[in-house]
């Protein structure tokens, strides 16, 4: 799993692997009907926590925006 905060980071340094963990992410916050979750289970991805979490659809437009 990855986090807008990492492909943040990531596109300062490599836009490739920034494009690549991207795409993860938006896998991520795809589950649901992009419901945005708080986090997922570190072992099996199952969304965890309280769904539609403003903060990660907010990191995720950085993140996408930031890795163009």
């Amino acid at each position: 799993y990855t986090g807008g905060f990492w492909v943040w980071w990531l596109s300062a340094y490599d836009k490739k692997i920034a494009t690549d963990q991207l795409s993860k992410l938006a896998d991520a916050n795809e589950i649901n009907d992009w419901e945005f979750n708080e986090y997922l289970h570190g072992q099996h991805g199952t969304p965890m926590g309280v769904p539609y979490q403003s903060w990660n659809m907010a990191m995720y437009i950085k993140a996408h925006v930031e890795s163009q």
